[in-house]
């Protein structure tokens, strides 16, 4: 075989295997609809955290989603505190092949922080990044970092709180 028959077959070769990824990748994350998911994890504080979200992705590489996350007790110079906050974040989503995907999210939260004498309300933004693993056509698992920034409020002062949490994720199709 002469060589530059060689190139071209190793380059056709190479562009079918590209393109068939790149197939595979665009049937799993071309998925739009909306979903509900629930989590679990710990806080700063190492203290459990849960959460509900719901949420609707509009495009393979974007989402919107509501939640409601129980923050635990953390705490702010000294006090002790349970907290929890409703939250807003867009997702921008990357997927990597058909199963695996990664995401950045930004948004903002209303948070409550309460106890020690201290009943404070405060909002502000949040953001974070995570992966998720399609296990099945309709179900994800999702592993996500996510901070609040300032949390608390008023008397008690304000800290940025990381939240770490698995989550179910449940697509509706």
């Amino acid at each position: 075989m002469h060589p530059s028959n060689r190139w071209l077959k190793a380059a056709a070769t190479a562009a079918t295997i590209l393109g068939a990824s790149a197939a595979l990748a665009q049937g799993q994350s071309d998925v739009r609809g909306p979903y509900l998911g629930g989590g679990v994890g710990v806080n700063t504080d190492s203290e459990l955290v849960w959460n509900l979200t719901g949420g609707y992705r509009l495009h393979r590489n974007f989402a919107a989603e509501v939640a409601y996350t129980d923050l635990g007790k953390i705490t702010i110079n000294g006090h002790p505190l349970d907290s929890r906050a409703l939250e807003i974040a867009a997702l921008g989503i990357i997927p990597l092949n058909e199963t695996f995907s990664v995401y950045a999210r930004l948004g903002a939260y209303s948070g409550r922080a309460k106890g020690d004498g201290f009943d404070e309300k405060h909002g502000n933004i949040l953001f974070g990044a995570g992966g998720e693993y399609a296990a099945t056509r309709d179900l994800g698992v999702r592993v996500q970092w996510q901070r609040y920034s300032d949390f608390g409020g008023g008397g008690i002062g304000t800290k940025d709180q990381d939240v770490f949490t698995v989550h179910g994720v449940y697509y509706f199709r």
